[in-house]
């Protein structure tokens, strides 16, 4: 069916006519133009030499190894037009002289990893060696072809070839006397006559480059939405396991697309670069649409009233507060008071919240009163909780000296157990816990695996180490200032605790920004490791195989640090202390600190530091995980900053995020394409835009009043109507150079559906021109993870009867997980 119906779809686009038909095929018209007589010439030993230079330059080399962020081979327009040029002459003269033409060299764009070679087999065919990305590193990779800047100062990898290319032939005639040889032609970013850019493009993530980024005419997205109840059989890596295994018991060729696409030899000329890709995190659940086809990133106009009135803010703090020195921590504490969270403000966030006795009247006066046996016990208990006071401040006073020899130890074991037995031992630390547990709100409800929370109790001091108590002049009553940041692994019970970094903030002379590591261990879940989440913790098997801290242990020294006055800082720092098992009332938490949209929105540790701190962290990508460390300092600066500039120090509200498809039908409105009328980007180009996909999508995603797109229904991959996806990209005069589709896959049959599938991707690789970018994205099971959410969401409400089971919550982290958890194509050059 869904051959039938793109064949059908090529014939009805090669009919003639002058608009499109019922079914949204374009109709081409019936006049057409005249052919010109040009002149064969045959090529000069000049332009011989500058072909072969700018095809060297345009191959895939498969041994280059260009560092990541950047782009390669042809990356100004310029280059692009003069070597279809040279190609077109040199072909027209061999067939002048030879009466027979050399086919050209099929220039494209091509997304690659970088600091890998072009091709490695066991990395394509194996899925566990797939890349791990995020969603919203797709995105940028589609604005940056959409509205690449055909310039010489793009970045080509590290730009020395480039340059000394554009010098050495910069005076050459064929070049158009354009002095350095680059066109003055600009994206759709840009505008004709020096115009203020409207979409700034996005950087490329640091694990990405892209070959040939200035020959991209085109760009095509297709999303499978696969909502059958076999979705995991027809995803990408699943496809390629089945057909490795048929190949090595049959010793035959895999014959489906995808394993085609991910050979040496690829298919229909292409090959596919595979990525596993992260959609969203949290329970907020987003369609594959909903990342790649909105931004986030603001104009440059926006961004600059940013970091402006950050930079005002600051030198107007610091001109104001010139007496105020940036390592005196009882002012920096006086200006993190206000960020703490109140009480009430913990509860509603779920933090863990000591429940506070009532109190008791005075017993009645009798001459004989005998107590119960309940307060006796309580009696009891508190007599037993005072001595674990005492013990906890005993080893308060030995444990900087322990911590010390932890730091300055073997930094890849993190292994505390052994170091903490001579500040106390482990049977007296789970003693000492027992001893100073205390009950929290919500503890029979949210907490039912058994967990003993204690609080933090000793009284303040600087908590100083001896050098920094030394070089500041600090009361001994300013409380200390601390970043924490817990690393969990998934276990029969849930999540538990694998590793926490605790930092305390030690401002010096000449760095008041500074901090020292003061503890930094991994810990031994309590029961059986099911997922070790390396991609998000970092936490291996191999890591955790020698651990023997418990965190009994991990409680008693953050009880004998952390004192009760003292300001612990992190980001949604509530599953850090319900990891730990803890109680502290001052916390700063910057998930709550920076939110937007009236305080309804929360934003990633990641995003806060790239926008606000221009710093980089978690660029692993899912490959290598998080580092606690990082993210602790990077909590850590971000509340520091907030409390020193003030409430200037935020993210700026924006009403809606970008729609790429708006944003490209709005720069050609407004004449933005081009300049002295050269040719441009893929969005500088003027040709149709065409969407397709169910009614519901397109009512959701396409406005008419803002966009000019072709908006195509087509409620399922099995629709006839999918063949105007095909049929889009063969028609010659009306061939769209921007294609979004979102194909609904609800065939139940697996091969069935994968059948449609490799029909949907090889009608498209077969008639999309080489020089068209294509991105295949496959998302499963949105429906069911939206349902479930939907119906957590109610059972959670107060006010519900409905009640929710934990085979309930099991089922619901599977289908939220899977529907995160997208597969992505990138298709390029072979070679």
């Amino acid at each position: 069916a869904g051959s039938s119906a793109a064949s059908a779809g090529c014939e009805m686009a090669e009919s003639s006519s002058s608009s499109t038909s019922d079914q949204g095929v374009p109709q081409e018209s019936s006049s057409s133009a005249a052919p010109i007589d040009t002149p064969a010439l045959s090529l000069t030993k000049a332009e011989k030499g500058r072909l072969k230079k700018l095809r060297r330059r345009a191959a895939l080399q498969p041994d280059d190894k260009s560092s990541g962020g950047t782009v390669t081979g042809i990356v100004t327009r310029s280059d692009f037009v003069e070597l279809s040029d040279l190609q077109q002459q040199q072909a027209r003269g061999d067939q002048q002289t030879k009466g027979q033409q050399q086919l050209p060299l099929a220039l494209g764009p091509t997304v690659l990893v970088s600091n890998r070679p072009a091709y490695v087999e066991d990395e394509y065919t194996n899925p566990d060696k797939w890349q791990h990305t995020s969603g919203a590193d797709h995105r940028d990779i589609i604005m940056s072809l959409l509205f690449h800047d055909g310039s010489s100062d793009q970045d080509a990898g590290d730009g020395s070839n480039q340059k000394q290319s554009n010098k050495k032939h910069g005076k050459r005639k064929h070049e158009g006397g354009n002095g350095g040889g680059v066109c003055p032609s600009v994206s759709v970013a840009a505008s004709a006559g020096g115009q203020a850019k409207r979409f700034a493009p996005a950087a490329l993530p640091s694990w990405a480059r892209i070959h040939n980024p200035a020959c991209a005419t085109a760009l095509v997205v297709v999303e499978f939405s696969i909502e059958s109840s076999t979705a995991g059989e027809v995803m990408p890596s699943r496809r390629v396991a089945s057909s490795a295994s048929a190949a090595e018991s049959n010793d035959t060729r895999p014959t489906n697309v995808i394993s085609e696409l991910l050979s040496q030899e690829g298919h229909c000329g292409r090959r596919a670069v595979p990525f596993s890709t992260r959609l969203f995190q949290g329970d907020r659940i987003r369609t594959s649409t909903d990342v790649l086809m909105y931004s986030d990133i603001p104009d440059q106009e926006q961004q600059q009233n940013v970091n402006g009135n950050a930079k005002g803010e600051s030198s107007a703090m610091d001109s104001n507060n010139a007496s105020m020195k940036s390592h005196d921590i009882s002012t920096i504490a006086s200006l993190l008071q206000p960020l703490v969270l109140k009480r009430k403000s913990r509860r509603k966030e779920r933090y863990p919240c000591q429940v506070i006795p009532k109190k008791k009247g005075t017993p009645p006066k009798k001459k004989k009163y005998k107590k119960s046996e309940v307060e006796i016990a309580e009696e009891e208990k508190e007599a037993n909780r005072s001595v674990a006071k005492e013990r906890v401040a005993e080893i308060s006073d030995k444990l900087p000296s322990v911590l010390e020899s932890l730091a300055t130890g073997n930094e890849a074991s993190h292994n505390g157990g052994e170091l903490f037995s001579k500040a106390f031992s482990r049977c007296e630390a789970i003693e000492l816990v027992k001893k100073l547990e205390v009950s929290v709100l919500g503890q029979e409800q949210e907490y039912a695996n058994g967990e003993v929370f204690i609080p933090t109790f000793l009284p303040a001091s600087n908590g100083l180490s001896e050098a920094a108590a030394t070089a500041t002049t600090v009361p001994q009553t300013a409380p200390s200032i601390f970043a924490v940041d817990c690393e969990m692994v998934e276990t029969s019970a849930g999540r538990e605790l694998a590793r926490v970094t605790l930092l305390r903030f030690e401002p010096k002379q000449r760095d008041r920004d500074g901090y020292k590591v003061v503890l930094d261990v991994l810990v031994k879940p309590a029961r059986p490791v099911r997922d070790y989440l390396t991609q998000y913790s970092g936490i291996t098997a191999k890591m955790l195989n020698s651990v023997t801290t418990r965190l009994e242990e991990v409680q008693i020294v953050i009880a004998a640090t952390i004192k009760a006055g003292d300001i612990l800082i992190g980001h949604s720092l509530e599953n850090d202390l319900r990891a730990l098992c803890l109680v502290h009332d001052k916390v700063v938490d910057t998930a709550l600190l920076f939110r937007t949209n009236n305080g309804s929105r929360k934003h990633s540790l990641k995003h806060l530091s790239a926008v606000l701190l221009k710093r980089r962290i978690q660029a692993g990508c899912g490959s290598s995980g998080h580092c606690s460390e990082e993210d602790a300092a990077a909590a850590l600066l971000l509340a520091l900053n907030r409390a020193r500039i003030g409430e200037s120090f935020k993210l700026y509200e924006r009403s809606e995020p970008k729609n790429i498809v708006e944003e490209v039908t709005a720069a050609r409105r407004n004449n933005l394409s081009s300049a002295r009328g050269g040719a441009t980007s893929v969005a500088g180009v003027e040709a149709p835009i065409v969407v397709l996909g169910p009614d519901d999508w397109l009512k959701r995603h396409v406005r008419p009043s803002k966009s000019a797109a072709h908006a195509l229904t087509c409620e399922s991959i099995g629709s006839a109507t999918s063949g105007a996806l095909v049929a889009w990209l063969a028609s010659e005069t009306r061939k769209a150079n921007l294609l979004w589709a979102n194909l609904t896959v609800d065939i139940d049959d697996s091969e069935n559906a994968a059948t449609h599938i490799d029909d949907v991707m090889t009608g498209v690789l077969r008639q999309a021109q080489g020089s068209a970018a294509v991105l295949f994205i496959f998302q499963a099971g949105f429906q069911q993870a939206l349902s479930l959410t939907r119906q957590r969401k109610a059972a959670s409400d107060s006010r519900s009867t409905l009640g929710w089971s934990l085979e309930q919550e099991e089922q619901w982290r599977r289908a939220v997980d899977s529907c995160s958890t997208s597969e992505a194509l990138w298709i390029g050059m072979c070679s």
